[in-house]
């Protein structure tokens, strides 16, 4: 991919970043401008200002940008940082000079109108409301509160004292001073290179505000050891550890980026062995790297029981001693480095991320090819040096922020952390086939097929030449659909088990293994089937497929393992608790599914889960590998042929098995109202009704419908969001499988807007009943769904996830092109009559929140 930077007669840069063959193309424009340069009075205004300019502009007032950009399929979005803004449309190539005016015309000619600014006051509010109610979010905020500088002190979405007062005047202000021509850049990617001349000359006419360069101060937490604590509405302990780092383009940051991700970056790393896979006293460990304009700061998260802390820090204290003791080992210098260049590597599968690789290093470092040179940097590292800025970056002042379950103390384990402290001063800082097999070639898209294994095995093959990478998926029917009351949650559990070794390798040396190649293995579990899924770079495909499919056909299940999933699975269960939008869906499969497995957690439940043994997990995973349909998918850059006879040396040791036709269920669904109480911010709220599976002719009228009232320029969107500030985030949902679906609408309303949120879906509901949309309306519901499907359909995991459930389920190669065939040929009397007659049938709700059981009693007529 080539790229060059230009000067545009207005003042503005424009780069263009050229990939040959590229159906899609992303346009980004990028200030450096966020909320590190906001003053007291105007904190929060640079995300506000984010959603302001989505407000219009004279040529496309009230939402009509995002109006014709989903109109082609498009999508447009923006996010705020520290340093930086970025405003974005991504669209199929056709629509490339669109998406250019349109995002010009959006910064350069706002209309900020008084009338746009107290209800974005509200929907700014509800997000900040959101973010209150995260653990992960709140937990984030405190962590700035106790240790970041000054300007990075406050959270980026602001505080409710300040997005409450935001005047059109500050926006307008904050505006002239840092989005302008000195700070901004335009972004082309895709297959640019023949019409270089069309985008300079449109850029050209757009004009942003002179103004100065941003100034940043230097990024460093504060001088001395620190240790808070906060109390939130969580089971678990997280413990967040903060240091310094050194700045992107600070020669040895690359040396300290390395031996941070030795510590605790992946499922072989030292402080997840140590902590989770070995021992699980804790759940969960990670670590990462921010940068900023200048300067940087080290995080390490761990999440755990409160319980455990003492251990958890024992275990830390102990891993520290040795890492600084006995250095690095050269093998896991080689595994970080290749982790670091296969994610370099996939980011070119999708032009989207290639661009934001590009945009993000030009507006950090102001040099397009920073991110490049950083892993050149990388790459020459050794054992050595990175060994030394261990020692060096541990030798900073730490911060720890805890953040503890409510009506607990923190007392013990401060106390445990402060010894850490002094052990660091005086201790960790001194030491040192042959025949010919039935195939079906998709008539849609000719390099994708299906290749019948043998009986109920099948392989679906889609090559995809853009990188050197591929991802393998098996897929075993079973799932949640073949649980019972008794059982529920066995397939979350076995699937989880896939991963822990095979005959030919233990558990620990798989882990390795895949770190040191950058691949990922896992299982999953869904209602309808399990399996394992890989990620990996093309070099190494067949080292690592040999490792899947044994982890298939011959797991071990250690005991050891499986008493530590199973305790991590009730761990889990235990969190749902907490967690309002799980118990809102959860609710919703109850009363949509009644009487079928659906309706089931996948998780299952405390009692369930405890009484499942490994016997029953081992006997069910060997049964179903004898007995259940398979599918194996591979999409990736390598020729069937180089791949097809390794996958049947595997496949010849299964035996061939019979193809079941499902048995239809029929729900007996009864309208229900259901209610559940909530300390929170924000209520949950769906309101929806059951349709039929993902065959019925329903889903056909739903997803048309669905398309038509999602996105920022929808009725939805616009009126309940935009308009009345009645929420942060509002969306359709159409959930369609093998035995049933169900649509409706999902919001995360604030507790004192919960009767007009209702009021307002419920209307909607009655609306599209009782009154048809336009045909204008209609035809462009057609045309965006032509637009997503491009879109959709970019990475390897893209075509794996969108083809095989229906070959699984014996839809055939060209289920998902058919659906668009019969969208194509559905008539506007056609489609008005069914959806009427869809939406007659009866809604059920479900409110989970503060006072949701008496507010759902008194609701009438719904």
């Amino acid at each position: 991919m080539q790229h060059k930077i230009l000067k545009l007669k207005s003042g503005l840069e424009l780069i263009l970043a050229h990939a040959t063959a590229q159906p899609t193309v992303s346009v980004q424009i990028w200030f450096r401008a966020g909320s590190a340069l906001e003053s007291a009075e105007d904190q929060g205004i640079a995300h506000f200002l984010e959603h302001m300019f989505f407000k219009g502009t004279a040529k496309r007032p009230e939402g009509k940008m995002t109006y014709e950009v989903e109109s082609f399929g498009g999508e447009i979005n923006a996010f705020t940082s520290f340093d930086y803004t970025c405003y974005y449309i991504n669209a199929p190539k056709a629509n490339l000079m669109e998406c250019i005016d349109i995002l010009l015309d959006m910064v350069s000619a706002p209309l900020f109108k008084d009338a746009d600014l107290s209800p974005e006051r509200e929907v700014v509010f509800e997000e900040y409301r959101r973010s209150l109610d995260a653990p992960k979010q709140f937990g984030f905020m405190k962590v700035q509160e106790a240790c970041f500088p000054k300007s990075y002190a406050h959270p980026i979405i602001g505080n409710e004292g300040t997005i409450k007062k935001f005047s059109l005047d500050q926006l307008k202000k904050f505006r002239e001073n840092f989005y302008n021509n000195q700070n901004a850049f335009l972004l082309v990617a895709g297959d640019v290179e023949s019409i270089e001349d069309e985008i300079i000359q449109l850029a050209t006419k757009f004009q942003l505000p002179d103004g100065h360069q941003s100034a940043f101060t230097h990024f460093e937490l504060k001088g001395t050891d620190t240790i808070n604590h906060h109390q939130k509405d969580v089971r678990m302990a997280n413990l967040t550890w903060s240091i310094s780092s050194l700045g992107h383009q600070d020669i040895g940051s690359e040396h300290e980026d390395l031996g941070l991700s030795i510590l605790g970056h992946g499922d072989s790393s030292r402080l997840y062995t140590s902590l989770v896979s070995e021992t699980g006293i804790a759940n969960n460990c990670s670590t990462s790297t921010m940068f900023f304009k200048k300067g940087g700061v080290h995080i390490l998260s761990f999440n755990f029981p409160l319980t455990a802390g003492a251990k958890v820090i024992d275990a830390l204290t102990q891993e520290l001693e040795q890492t600084l003791n006995d250095g690095p080992t050269e093998e896991e210098i080689i595994k970080i480095k290749n982790q670091y260049l296969a994610s370099k590597v996939y980011d070119l599968e999708n032009i989207e991320n290639f661009a934001f690789s590009l945009g993000h290093s030009y507006a950090l470092t102001g040099d397009i090819l920073g991110e490049e040179k950083y892993l050149q940097r990388i790459k020459t590292a050794n054992r050595h040096q990175v060994d030394h800025a261990l020692h060096s970056l541990l030798a900073r002042p730490w911060h720890f922020t805890l953040q503890i379950p409510k009506d607990t103390s923190a007392s013990p384990l401060e106390k445990k952390l402060q010894q850490l402290i002094k052990v660091k001063k005086h201790t960790l800082l001194k030491v040192g086939t042959k025949r010919s097999l039935p195939r079906t070639i998709s008539k849609h898209d000719a390099l994708a097929s299906t290749i019948q294994l043998q009986p109920g095995i099948t392989l679906f093959y889609r090559q995809n030449k853009t990188a050197p990478t591929f991802i393998l998926h098996t897929y075993l029917k079973g799932g949640l659909a073949d649980e019972s009351v008794k059982n529920n949650g066995l397939y979350n559990l076995l699937s989880s088990q896939l991963t822990n070794g095979h005959k030919y390798i233990s558990y620990d040396e798989l882990r390795k293994f895949m770190d040191d190649h950058a691949a990922s293995l896992s299982g999953f579990s869904g209602k309808n089937a399990y399996g394992l899924t890989l990620h990996g770079q093309s070099d190494h495909f067949y080292a690592l497929a040999d490792h899947f499919f044994n982890s298939l056909i011959n797991p071990t299940f250690p005991g050891k393992y499986f008493k530590l999933e199973k305790g991590l699975h009730l761990r889990a269960i235990l969190n749902e608790k907490e967690d309002t939008v799980r118990q809102c869906f959860n609710s919703v499969a109850k009363i949509m599914f009644a009487g079928h497995p659906y309706a089931l957690s996948p998780l299952g439940t405390k009692e369930s889960v405890t009484s499942l043994t490994e016997t029953a997990v081992k006997r069910t995973h060997y049964a179903n590998l004898k007995n259940k349909e398979m599918l194996i998918t591979y999409c990736g850059d390598k020729n069937l042929e180089e791949i097809l006879p390794f996958i049947q040396n595997f496949v010849s040791a299964l035996p061939p098995r019979k193809i079941v036709k499902p048995k239809p269920f029929h729900f007996k669904h009864r309208a229900q109202s259901k209610g559940i109480d909530f300390p929170r911010e924000q209520a949950q709220i769906y309101i929806g009704l059951p349709i039929g599976d993902f065959t019925h002719p329903d889903h056909i009228y739903i997803k048309m419908l669905s398309t038509f009232l999602s996105g920022q320029s929808s009725e939805l969107f616009m009126d309940v969001r935009d308009k009345k500030g009645l929420c942060y985030s509002v969306a359709p949902i159409h959930f369609s499988a093998l035995n049933g679906g169900h649509f409706g609408i999902y919001m995360g309303s604030g507790k004192d807007k919960v009767q007009d949120a209702i009021k307002a879906i419920v209307d909607l509901f009655k609306k599209y009943k009782t009154s048809h949309m336009s045909r204008a309306d209609f035809e462009r519901i057609k045309k965006m769904i032509k637009g997503q499907n491009i879109l959709n359909l970019q990475t390897n995991e893209d075509y794996a996830t969108t083809y095989s459930v229906p070959i699984l389920h014996n839809k055939g190669i060209d289920f998902i092109h058919e659906v668009q065939t019969k969208i194509d040929q559905t008539t506007y009397e056609n489609f008005s009559t069914n959806v009427s007659k869809i939406l007659s049938r009866p809604l059920s709700i479900v409110l989970v929140g503060p006072g949701a059981t008496e507010i759902v009693s008194e609701l009438r007529d719904f």
